[in-house]
């Protein structure tokens, strides 16, 4: 009877043990898990925090990497914008070097041109004014200076004024159909006297254009005081008799820059 009394006993208290255990681990539970929370709270927000201000920081970077690469682009194209305009105007001045032996050139070219088409001019002066000189062959007529239109030509591709490339041009222009001219009247064997005195005219015009390449070449060279050379083309070179009017070409070349 004892034995069951104490069993029974033994079995209360340790009912009663669980259940204290039981009731404060309820009890510390519901007062430390609150806290818990909060802390874990508190840690997420830091976390959070933290995450923010990486995320701010890779945008900083990345903000700094554009604004670098874009100064890097700028610096990079800058240098190849002067490197470009350097190496054009060193081309320019490359083949406006050449130019002044060119343009002298092309002017004994004309010259001689010209006195060609006086010899023939002088046969026909005492005639009526549509005469035509039969005897076209027996001329020696210069070669076209090639190698002189050349230059020209590749000055006008690098020249950076417009006038001088129009200039160029023409000259180039009025040589080639004024040699067509030549060998059609050397094919045919004969010319007009107005096609003699229409092609002095022409390289009066050539000779002209080319004191203009000397002028654009040397500055220092030329001198609009000191046409001497270019009157004297003017008025003694014709068949005529009368001369050409100096003011007539140098108002044609002037209408070249309007």
């Amino acid at each position: 009877m004892r034995k069951r009394q104490s069993t029974s006993v033994l079995q209360t208290a340790l009912s009663a043990f669980l259940g204290g255990i039981i009731t404060l681990f309820f009890v510390l539970t519901m007062n430390i898990l609150p806290e818990l929370d909060v802390k874990i709270e508190q840690w997420d927000s830091k976390i959070a925090t933290l995450y923010g201000w990486q995320t701010l920081a890779g945008a900083f970077l990345a903000l700094l990497a554009a604004v670098a690469t874009v100064a890097v682009i700028n610096i990079q194209t800058r240098s190849a914008r002067k490197n470009f305009e350097k190496s054009v105007e060193n081309a320019a001045r490359k083949s406006r070097a050449f130019l002044p032996l060119a343009a002298t050139e092309i002017i004994e070219y004309s010259n001689t041109l010209i006195t060609e088409m006086e010899n023939m001019g002088q046969h026909v002066l005492s005639h009526a004014e549509n005469t035509t000189y039969t005897n076209v062959r027996s001329h020696n007529f210069p070669d076209l200076p090639n190698e002189a239109i050349s230059r020209f030509a590749n000055a006008t591709e690098h020249e950076q004024s417009p006038y001088i490339q129009e200039v160029l041009a023409n000259t180039i222009r009025a040589l080639q159909f004024q040699r067509a001219r030549i060998t059609r009247y050397i094919s045919q064997n004969k010319v007009g006297n107005s096609d003699i005195e229409s092609n002095i005219k022409v390289s009066l015009k050539i000779i002209a254009m080319c004191h203009e390449i000397f002028k654009h070449s040397d500055k220092n060279y030329w001198d609009f005081n000191k046409r001497e050379k270019i009157n004297d083309a003017l008025s003694t070179s014709t068949i005529s008799g009368h001369g050409v009017n100096l003011q007539n070409i140098i108002d044609w070349i002037a209408s070249l820059k309007n």
